[in-house]
């Protein structure tokens, strides 16, 4: 499956990285405590989280992440995670 195809599926708004939806996805996981992702993740993941923290940005690039999902968030674009330097996908 491709990060394109997760987005079509959950429905989601792309925040950032439009050059990365043809990047194959390896698995998923939810999480509301980056250090059990890490400690599970997989390279070209997903994480699926609730967190609207920098710590979700962090937690990517380190771990190498294909996509961040951003679920239960208030309707409102979560303004305050700093998303710009990302290099993966965000969803929302």
């Amino acid at each position: 499956m491709k990060v394109y195809e997760v987005k079509e599926i959950l429905d989601a708004t792309l925040l950032s990285g439009e050059d990365q939806l043809d990047n194959i996805v390896a698995g998923a996981g939810g999480a509301d405590l980056m250090e059990a992702f890490l400690a599970a993740a997989t390279k070209d993941a997903v994480i699926l989280t609730g967190l609207t923290s920098d710590d979700v940005i962090r937690t990517a690039k380190v771990a190498g992440v294909a996509a961040v999902v951003l679920v239960e968030v208030n309707s409102r674009m979560p303004v305050r995670l700093n998303w710009r330097n990302l290099t993966t996908c965000l969803l929302w």
